[in-house]
Order: structure tokens, then C-alpha cells, then sequence
């Protein structure tokens, strides 16, 4: 019997993992363990507790994010994200231009843990070896031998890590000595993250793939053997090809008079899109418009988002705010779309729509600033969506309408987002099967 772990890296995770129905996992000769709590003598140990121990443990996040900012100095020059998330990781999220940034960025740069950074990303820059990181390193994940231990206790073949890449449990796995009596599957969580979070050892046996594009972006900055690299597509991709399927497209009834809908797709950063919902809600509020009523879906995990909203309750009151994650796009005559990875489902639903990246003088990562991520190049590219830079521009197509998308190659687009003819579990149980 072989016996598989699967683990998540964060709580926002772990509700994805939530949502594949592990249960319904069976092959036969294999059990699947998550979430079990079944008492481990001598102690009551289940994997949630291991995984919220290793996850939430202080000193293994500051040594996570000083060894990520040395591997993002050392490579810096191979990829535009990791210069911007060095910049934004050591100097904050604020650009300097008058007294109170200068004063936010002071104090941000006199933590220690951002003092600590700036040395760290210049050795990496120089490609330096920090011999005392090192040595810390190795006297922190000492701490951790229980979690291999649990492993033995459960007769553990293999782990399965859903992870953006960045958090405690990879770290662990990358750099702990006490690996080698288990297989280690890391599967990549989201679109962006082999090109701007995720450093990866060759401690991993596996590691599972959104798309073909980030076999490039892992081999850029890894030195890793590409035989590990297997695409295995995403669940995300799965859900959006199957609502956006010809055969479940949607009909309106034409003897309806109906308000033309626009949706606003905020994303997860410090930019101020609460600003640009108002201007938008005021313009189409008294001005000649395509649009009628406005929608906004921040995004799920901007918590800075939500605060705003309740706090602009009055200046919103005539938007709809969506925080449901079950939305058709094909609902709304419209869509602008901050640079974001729900822009692939966009395109599925061949909404009339535009990307907005406008730039901000305030916070250092805008949607301008995003939209250089290298993650979006081969999307840039195909130039299948209009991209508008500035509120004027925008304001054209809330008069006029949004245009229209040009149809994407579907090579081009599996290259990005696959489609697949079977689910991501049947693809999970094959990777299995012939690997483990």
C-alpha cells in the first residue's frame, strides 16, 4: 500500500484543495491521506495541526522570505517580476514622492527583517554566498525534523504540496537534509507564480504545471531537471472551459428590456481601484453611456479592498458588488479587467472587453506596473484584448462600448490555459500512477 499526503501551503489554499473533493480519490493499492484526524501515539498529531505548525512558525518565515529575496537578487536580471517584487519586498509598497511616503518607507526600511533584506538582495545581486544565512538556515529547520518523523509514523510514501511557492512548508522541502525517504510532489497553484514567487531544489521529485509556459519560466530560474516538469493544466481552467463551452452558451430573451451591465475585475495589490470604480459609477452616471449599472469583483483575497468598500459606502451605493466566486461572465455587455489571471477566463467568454492598466503615483506596484509581468508576455502578444492605459482613453469606450476581442489561436491558448478532455483528478491519478 502506498500511502499519499496532501498538504497545502496556506489557508487560501488548502479551501482550494477543500474543493476537490479528495474523497473521490481511489486507486487501488494507494491511500490518500488529508485532513485525517486519527490519533498518532503518543500524541493527537493530524496533518492540519503539522501544517498549521510549519506554516504559521515566525522564524521559518523570516528565514522563507531572506533566502527569497537572495534567489530574486541573484536572478533579477532573468525576469521583470522578480525585479519588481524585490523592489516592492525591500523598499514597501509606497513610491517616493512627497513627506508622508518618505516617512512610510523610513519606516519600513528600519525593520530589521527589511534591513536584513537590503544586505541579503545585495549579496544576491553580487552573487555572493552568505555563509551566516546558511548557517541559520540550518539550525531553523532543525526545529522541523517532527514533521519527517510524523512522515515514518504514517508509513508515507509520498507528499502532494499545493503551493504558490513562497510559504513555510516549501521552504522546508527545498532545503531540509531529511528528505530523502520520501517522494515530494510540489503542484504550482496559480498562473504567475514559477515567474515571480516559487523557487524550487531538485528536494522535489515532482512538480505539476499550469501550462507548457511554465516549463520555460521554471528552467529560467531553477536549476532543476526539466523530466521533473510535468503539465498537468488546473482545476481553474477545467471550471472556466466547462462554463464557456458553445453548448452551455447562454440566450437572451430580445423582448426584454434589460440595463446594460459593465463589470469591473479589481486584483490583489495596494492600487486604489475603489477611485477608479467612482469615476466610472459618476461618469456613466451623467454622461451619454453605453452602460447602464455598474458591477465590481474585487478580488477574493485583497482584504485592504473589502475595508474600502464598507468605508466608500456611500459613494458605491449605486454599484454592485460581487464577492461571490461563482460568476458568469457572460452576464455583463462589458468587462474592464485589471491585469489579472481571471483575464484568461475573459477570454473564454468573448465578453466585449478591455484590459485597464492605469498608473498610480502613490504605491509602487499599479496595474501598469503588473501588467509587465512576465507571466502575461505570450497573453501581450496575441493582443486579443485592447489594452487602455489611462481614464481619458477609457472613457471613450464607456461612451461608445467596449470593443470587441479578436478571436485567440487555440495553440496560443493552451499554451497559456490548456483545455483537457478529462477532469484534474483523472490527470492527478495519472501522474500517480505512472510516477510514484
Amino acid at each position: 500500500m502506498k500511502n499519499i499526503l496532501f498538504l497545502s501551503g496556506d489557508s487560501a489554499i488548502g479551501s482550494k484543495l477543500n474543493n476537490l473533493n479528495l474523497n473521490t480519490l481511489s486507486i487501488q493499492g494507494y491511500k490518500f491521506i488529508h485532513n485525517e484526524d486519527s490519533p498518532i501515539s503518543p500524541s493527537n498529531i493530524t496533518s492540519t495541526f503539522l501544517n498549521r505548525k510549519i506554516c504559521e512558525d515566525k522564524q521559518l518565515k523570516i528565514l522563507s522570505k531572506l533566502v527569497f529575496v537572495y534567489n530574486a537578487a541573484k536572478s533579477k536580471p532573468k525576469s521583470e517580476s522578480l525585479a519588481i517584487v524585490l523592489r516592492t519586498s525591500i523598499l514597501g509598497p509606497y513610491k517616493l514622492r512627497d513627506l508622508k511616503s518618505i516617512k512610510s518607507i523610513f519606516q519600513h526600511l528600519i525593520k530589521p527583517i527589511n534591513m536584513a533584506s537590503i544586505i541579503i538582495a545585495i549579496c544576491g545581486l553580487l552573487k555572493i554566498t552568505i555563509n551566516p544565512l546558511i548557517f541559520i538556515q540550518k539550525k531553523i529547520l532543525g526545529k522541523f525534523n517532527f514533521f519527517f518523523d510524523y512522515l515514518n509514523l504514517l508509513n508515507i510514501n509520498t507528499v502532494v504540496l499545493f503551493s504558490s511557492g513562497y510559504d513555510n512548508l516549501v521552504h522546508l522541502i527545498n532545503y531540509h537534509s531529511k528528505i530523502n525517504n520520501h517522494k515530494f510532489i510540489l503542484v504550482i497553484n496559480n498562473w504567475d507564480n514559477p515567474s515571480s514567487k516559487c523557487f524550487m531544489t531538485e528536494n522535489f521529485d515532482l512538480i505539476l504545471l499550469w501550462n507548457p509556459q511554465q516549463i520555460q519560466h521554471v528552467c529560467k530560474l531553477n536549476y532543476i531537471s526539466k523530466e521533473k516538469l510535468i503539465v498537468i493544466g488546473s482545476q481553474t481552467a477545467d471550471l472556466a472551459y466547462s462554463k464557456y463551452k458553445l453548448t452551455t452558451a447562454r440566450t437572451t430573451d430580445n423582448t426584454k428590456v434589460t440595463q446594460k451591465k459593465l463589470l469591473y475585475i479589481g486584483q490583489q495589490n495596494h492600487y486604489d481601484e475603489i477611485h477608479d470604480i467612482i469615476n466610472i459609477q459618476n461618469y456613466i452616471s451623467t454622461n451619454e453611456s453605453k452602460y447602464e449599472k455598474l458591477f465590481y469583483k474585487p478580488h477574493p483575497l485583497s482584504k485592504m479592498k473589502i475595508k474600502r468598500i464598507e468605508s466608500n459606502f456611500e459613494e458605491l451605493k449605486f454599484v454592485s458588488i460581487i464577492q461571490s466566486t461563482e460568476i458568469d461572465l457572460r452576464d455583463f455587455d462589458g468587462i474592464i479587467a485589471l491585469p489579472t489571471t481571471l483575464i484568461l477566463e475573459v477570454i473564454l467568454s468573448r465578453v466585449p472587453s478591455v484590459i485597464y492598466t492605469p498608473t498610480n503615483k502613490q504605491f509602487r506596484r499599479d496595474p501598469r506596473t503588473m501588467w509587465k509581468y512576465e507571466h502575461f508576455k505570450d497573453l501581450k502578444a496575441v493582443q486579443a484584448i485592447e489594452v487602455v492605459k489611462d481614464f481619458d482613453e477609457l472613457s471613450r469606450f464607456l461612451k461608445f462600448g467596449l470593443p470587441e476581442q479578436i478571436p485567440f489561436n487555440k495553440n496560443s491558448l493552451n499554451y497559456i490555459f490548456p483545455e483537457y478532455s478529462n477532469n484534474y483528478l483523472d490527470r492527478l491519478k495519472e501522474v500517480f500512477e505512472k510516477n510514484i
